[in-house]
């Protein structure tokens, strides 16, 4: 968890820890996710950049298996220690 945005005060380590039990709700307590708390201009430049909408929006993701799909064994894509890797969240805060 990255927390850039000084807007509202966090515990990166109560969300690391809510983010960890999130996971192993859902059966993935082996795997990585990335999530970056940022403030609302840097997330709407990112927005800019990576979809080409220079306007605001609450989070941006980042998957790291884009063909995965619900119905998909998540097993079945890990192949190395770097494919335990969700993907990354950038959340404007």
């Amino acid at each position: 968890v990255r927390n850039t945005q000084r807007t509202v005060e966090l515990s990166v380590e109560t969300i690391e820890a809510q983010l960890r039990a999130l996971l192993a709700l859902i059966g993935c307590a082996h795997m990585d996710v990335g999530l970056w708390l940022a403030s609302d201009a840097s997330v709407r430049k990112m927005n800019s950049d990576y979809r080409g909408m220079a306007k605001s929006t609450d989070i941006l993701s980042f998957p790291f298996h884009e063909e995965l799909r619900p119905h998909h064994d998540l097993m079945d894509f890990v192949e190395t220690e770097d494919d335990m890797n969700l993907g990354d969240m950038v959340i404007s805060v």
